[in-house]
């Protein structure tokens, strides 16, 4: 990050013989960078929201531009599209050591709000839910891929859902404990609206603007306010 706030990313060789900058074709900041299982590809999330996402090799040669969208389940090999997941507000993603499961999780200080855990089979279903009132880190136990079945030629089937799911919809909104309303200050909540600031329907004094210079032909008894 520069001076001014703007990022870039680099590539650079252990052995000294080769650098570049990856030339992104977005404006804005880099939000995530990571390299594939093998070393020879990675992936960059970037760009001011809705952010892009594209994979390069070892060369910084683009390989795939996956474009702006949600959670899309591809298949690396034919780069084929299979699911679609919609985990709205989501912090921080992984993939299970198995492969079959994505872990998406809503982290505070980020949001204080929706906090907690998802687990999403790979073909796209929501199998498990668990909302936590603060929830800071989330992950997977680590586990040597070695000791994990192979993923095989096909998707696998995916298993039964949990019960908490019955209250996600099927695209994994959680219904909300009560309805969303108007934004409150902290020292303000529990006490009524003050008049002035209600609105008109409310019970509220309609607004009253000073204008400092009258309309050209305005003769009414005080040109110097407007209602409004």
């Amino acid at each position: 990050m520069n001076y001014y706030g703007e990022t870039s990313l680099y590539l650079f060789s252990t052995a000294g013989n080769f650098d570049c900058r990856v030339t992104l074709d977005k404006e804005g900041p880099i939000h995530d960078v990571a390299w594939s299982p093998d070393s020879k590809e990675f992936e960059v999330v970037y760009g001011c929201m809705p952010a892009k996402a594209m994979i390069f090799d070892a060369l910084v040669r683009k390989l795939h531009d996956f474009g702006s969208a949600l959670i899309d389940i591809v298949d690396r090999r034919t780069l084929t599209k299979f699911a679609t997941i919609e985990a709205l507000n989501t912090s921080y993603c992984a993939w299970s050591p198995c492969s079959r499961f994505l872990l998406t999780t809503v982290f505070s200080p980020r949001l204080r709000v929706d906090n907690g855990t998802k687990i999403w089979h790979c073909t796209g279903p929501l199998m498990h839910v668990q909302p936590i009132d603060e929830l800071y880190q989330a992950g997977w136990r680590p586990t040597p891929v070695d000791q994990k079945p192979a993923f095989g030629q096909t998707l696998p089937p995916a298993p039964q859902l949990a019960p908490s799911t019955a209250s996600a919809t099927v695209n994994g909104k959680s219904p909300s404990a009560k309805p969303p309303g108007t934004y409150c200050h902290l020292g303000a909540r529990g006490l009524p609206t003050p008049v002035m600031f209600r609105q008109k329907h409310e019970g509220g004094t309609p607004m009253v603007a000073e204008i400092a210079t009258p309309p050209r032909g305005y003769s009414g008894p005080n040109p110097s306010k407007a209602l409004y």
